[in-house]
């Protein structure tokens, strides 16, 4: 895997209005909007719950959340507005401000800084993502706020459906292994044993949904976490999971 640059600057805002809308749906709209914010039902929705994609449907999350503030207004106020709001977004993202990005020009450059603005959400997203990634319990919450809309889907929508609110059960690549296997340190995050083969031999390695299938979860990668053998089967169809283990840097 080669290594990436991320700026996680822009990110921690990103994160944050994510973790809110989690939190507190109420604040962003009624159900029917939330549900426009991951495009409940559309085709890339299917997809997302189906089978893992690395673009996950917390990429998705992410980016309406803070995409719908930001494309809100754009055009709609002044010049020195646009480079205050705008200028961090740009300078997260990497990309360099434009010579006509200045109080006096960037009104007659809407539909160019509108294309800018995608680029740069789309790269601050995937920034977001990584830190909301290695926090297990924020994604366990993000799978239980699912659970609602999950629940509403019925046989016939789309193949992936196997009964009323339940997604049929997809095979686990090796790039979602190893990510949720570094993510939880190689520990099962329900008893805390050792799974890393190092320490003690072991091939009672699981990987296991947070939300089951059965209680209306998802195959999207943000719904796994790494549990040895006697946990997960333990577990059953329970909605479950710890606080996540880790080991403090000191």
């Amino acid at each position: 895997m080669s290594t990436k640059k991320i700026n996680y600057s822009a990110a921690y805002s990103f994160a944050d209005s994510a973790v809110s809308a989690v939190r507190n749906p109420s604040g962003i709209g009624p159900d029917d909007v939330i549900a426009d914010f991951f495009g409940f039902r559309s085709p890339e929705f299917f997809e997302e719950i189906e089978k893992p994609q690395k673009y996950t449907l917390l990429h998705t999350f992410i980016h309406s959340v803070n995409g719908f503030w930001i494309q809100h207004y754009l055009g709609k106020v002044d010049g020195e507005i646009i480079i205050s709001d705008y200028g961090w977004l740009l300078d997260g993202a990497g990309i360099p401000r434009p010579a006509w990005f200045t109080t006096q020009e960037v009104e007659d450059h809407i539909d160019e800084l509108r294309d800018i603005r995608e680029t740069a959400t789309t790269t601050i997203t995937d920034a977001a993502f990584q830190l909301l990634f290695s926090d297990r319990t924020f994604l366990f919450e993000f799978g239980k706020f699912m659970r609602p809309f999950i629940s509403q889907l019925q046989p016939g929508e789309h193949p992936c459906i196997a009964s009323p609110g339940v997604v049929k059960r997809s095979y686990f690549p090796v790039w979602l292994k190893n990510a949720v296997f570094h993510r939880d340190k190689g520990r099962c995050q329900l008893c805390g044993c050792d799974l890393t083969n190092i320490l003690v031999p072991t091939e009672a390695r699981h990987i296991d949904h947070m939300v089951p299938l059965m209680a209306s979860g998802t195959n999207d990668p943000t719904n796994f976490q790494l549990t040895c053998e006697s946990c997960n089967t333990s577990k059953g169809a329970r909605v479950h999971a710890t606080s996540h283990l880790t080991y403090p840097y000191w």
